[in-house]
């Protein structure tokens, strides 16, 4: 036998210790699991969340179709350029931009409007009709997306946007990925539907 070490109580031969800390070593470099039970109450296990250094950045953003019902037959939607020297820039997207701490998404739309565009928009009056979430390269993008008919002020493009109203029928046929007349962040694209209807006023 080995040489025995005593440790409160309980006494442990050299081999048994080292066959435990060969056993500690392999549970901290595979890949830990968690026991959960299912809806028949039965255990089963899934996989650990990954380390920080694998999650994808979220980034959280809010936006808004501004829709003009001026000419009840004819709604247009406000479409925004991204100007030369931002990422993704040249593409037209929902106006809209980053919820900072401790905002409420419609509380940083209206403030991301005021500073881009210009006007006020009546926090109240807004209705959220749907979000896009999608993974770009480095972040993944969690866009929840208002619509909007009133508002306060001359609109005006303050950070060096290009602005362009789109009727539906040119929403449906121009708009879409890089090759469409009017392309679009992926982000934006699956949201074009929803736009429409909102804009047609159909529930």
């Amino acid at each position: 036998h080995g040489r025995r070490r005593r440790t409160r109580g309980m006494i442990l031969s050299r081999p048994l210790r080292w066959r435990c800390a060969r056993s500690l070593r392999a549970l901290r470099t595979r890949r830990s699991w968690v026991t959960q039970s299912n809806s028949d109450g039965k255990p089963t296990t899934v996989p650990s969340p990954p380390p920080a250094s694998q999650l994808t950045k979220l980034v959280l953003v809010v936006a808004v179709a501004l829709i003009d019902r001026s000419e009840l037959q004819n709604p247009k939607c406000l479409l925004v350029q991204r100007p030369a020297g931002k990422p993704m820039a040249g593409l037209w997207e929902f106006p809209g931009g980053k919820v900072e701490s401790g905002e409420t998404p419609e509380l940083a739309l209206a403030r991301e409007i005021k500073e881009e565009l210009g006007v006020k928009v009546n926090v109240e009056r807004m209705q959220p009709i749907t979000f896009a979430s999608h993974t770009y390269e480095s972040f993944h993008l969690l866009m929840p997306l208002f619509a909007a008919d009133e508002w306060e002020g001359e609109l005006k493009p303050l950070e060096g946007q290009t602005l362009q109203w789109v009727g539906v029928d040119c929403m449906r046929r121009k708009a879409g990925g890089a090759e469409a007349e009017i392309p679009m962040p992926a982000a934006d694209i699956p949201l074009i539907d929803t736009v429409v209807t909102a804009m047609i006023g159909e529930s």
